[in-house]
């Protein structure tokens, strides 16, 4: 069943108008139109090397990924030429599929100065320190993981188990989720899909763009729309029943 997409809203969280980017001359994204508003959950489907992670790099501000044509507006603002630090002190937070480990930088101390570069005004060390010990208890993550080095010797799970923990300390305003599902065990999957459905209802003012390959996972979550995207483009846009047709046919299923 097709599902158009909200119209266009001038307080969008996120507008994406005929974009096309390329990374180091090589065009990745081709035409992308997109819009997420508050309340709303997309998923982004398509096979591998369709350009998803670039689309979520791009969104994120990575330097490499270059918008060449179209637009990117977030907020009622031109973000294009914003550099990524500041989409992030502006709510855009992305979780990545393959986290970078960082020697040397706690877990700790990098969400304390995250956090602070965020509510700078009103930053407490003593409630950071309390909230972030209550929310690591609530991912499964022990206390003693905050004082480690940034996902160095970490376990994919537990990798994708501290890329919630910084949402969840961020509350973003667009929540974009690079298959943070991958690599979970069954129940870890159920618990980080129940987290990010539960961020969703109480943070009604932000938007979402889910990466999932995992029908499990989006099934909890329940998007209000899929995407799929091949060859760096979005080409259908509908509401999450398409993922049964997917299922059963592919990506050209529609």
């Amino acid at each position: 069943m097709m599902k158009k997409q909200e119209q266009t809203d001038s307080s969008a969280i996120i507008r994406i108008h005929a974009m096309t980017v390329s990374v180091d001359g090589k065009t990745v994204l081709n035409g992308i139109d997109l819009q997420i508003t508050s309340r709303s959950i997309h998923a982004l489907v398509g096979p591998n090397g369709a350009g998803k992670s670039s689309l979520a790099y791009t969104l994120m501000g990575h330097p490499r990924y270059q918008i060449i044509a179209g637009s990117l507006i977030y907020l009622g603002q031109d973000y294009a030429p914003m550099p990524a630090d500041e989409r992030s002190r502006n709510g855009i937070f992305l979780a990545m599929q393959n986290p970078i480990e960082i020697p040397g930088l706690s877990v700790y101390t990098l969400l304390k100065e995250a956090v602070r570069a965020r509510n700078v005004e009103c930053f407490s060390l003593a409630e950071f320190s309390a909230t972030i010990e209550q929310t690591a208890d609530l991912l499964g993550i022990s206390r003693a993981w905050l004082h480690r080095p940034l996902d160095s010797g970490f376990s994919g799970g537990e990798k994708k188990r501290l890329e919630l923990l910084q949402m969840l300390l961020l509350k973003p305003t667009l929540v974009i989720l690079d298959e943070i599902d991958s690599g979970l065990d069954v129940d870890a999957l159920v618990q980080m899909a129940e987290v990010i459905k539960k961020y969703a209802v109480q943070n009604p003012h932000a938007g979402f763009l889910v990466i999932s390959h995992q029908k499990r996972f989006l099934d909890i979550i329940k998007p209000d729309y899929l995407h799929i995207m091949q060859q760096g483009t979005i080409i259908h846009t509908a509401d999450y029943s398409l993922i049964n047709q997917i299922e059963l046919g592919g990506y050209d299923a529609r």
